[in-house]
């Protein structure tokens, strides 16, 4: 019983290491896409500035 339970529970823990790994790496993803979602929105700031002054 005892080592069944631990098997339950490394797996339950192995499982939890893998959900861990993949949010990193949708965290990174998200970072790395930072720069080119700022670089459209700054256009886009731009484009409503200027035709705000025209």
């Amino acid at each position: 019983m005892a080592v069944e339970e631990q098997n339950a529970t490394t797996r339950e823990i192995s499982m939890n290491i893998s959900q861990a790994a993949a949010n990193v790496r949708d965290v990174n993803d998200n970072r790395n896409q930072m720069p080119a979602v700022t670089a459209k929105a700054s256009q886009d700031i731009v484009q409503v500035n200027e035709a705000a002054l025209t």
